[in-house]
């Protein structure tokens, strides 16, 4: 799995980089309509679900644990695809769903680091992206009484942290890449 995930790496570094814009832009105006800021997580949900399905699907034969990367990009299709559908759910809603979001693909992220133990490859950055997520999931969901603002605020945060791991992760397999050519 490790080294399809080296030929792959600028697949890491593009979602990382998307998302760092993303958590920029939110962080820079928490205090939008409610409708924009759930399109705006919608949007990231909806294009990293479709880039770790495609990443597994085109390495479905290569990746031992496929099937935990496929899962992990149906689901951020899936919520992707509810906030666009009901933009107006309430902001309870909004908030409750992202948090089960972030929630289960840091858990799923975790497992996806145990599977890579055996590589030896920079797995705690994925432990770590998971970790992050399953923390700002639990707060996300265990504060309902976050206002807009601060809910664009943390999830531009999550986004920026998160992201920037992984795209050093992203960064890290392409020196492996360059590595393993030699």
């Amino acid at each position: 799995m490790y080294r399809e995930l080296v030929d792959k790496w600028w697949l890491l570094a593009l979602k990382g980089v998307f998302a760092i814009i993303l958590g920029v832009i939110l962080i820079s105006y928490p205090v939008k309509t409610q409708v924009v800021i759930t399109w705006i997580i919608g949007f990231f949900a909806l294009i990293e679900g479709l880039l770790v399905s495609l990443l597994a699907i085109i390495n479905h034969k290569k990746f031992e644990n496929w099937g935990l990367l496929l899962m992990r990009g149906l689901f951020g299709v899936l919520f992707g695809v509810i906030l666009f559908a009901w933009p107006g759910l309430s902001l309870a809603v909004i908030l409750f769903l992202s948090g089960l979001w972030l929630l289960v693909v840091g858990i799923i992220l975790i497992f996806e680091a145990i599977a890579l133990r055996k590589e030896d490859v920079g797995e705690w950055l994925i432990a770590a992206l998971g970790l992050i997520l399953i923390l700002f999931g639990l707060f996300v969901i265990n504060n309902p009484q976050l206002s807009l603002s601060i809910l664009g605020v943390v999830f531009g945060l999550m986004m920026l942290l998160n992201r920037i791991i992984n795209l050093a992760f992203g960064l890290q397999l392409k020196g492996e890449k360059k590595r393993l050519a030699k």
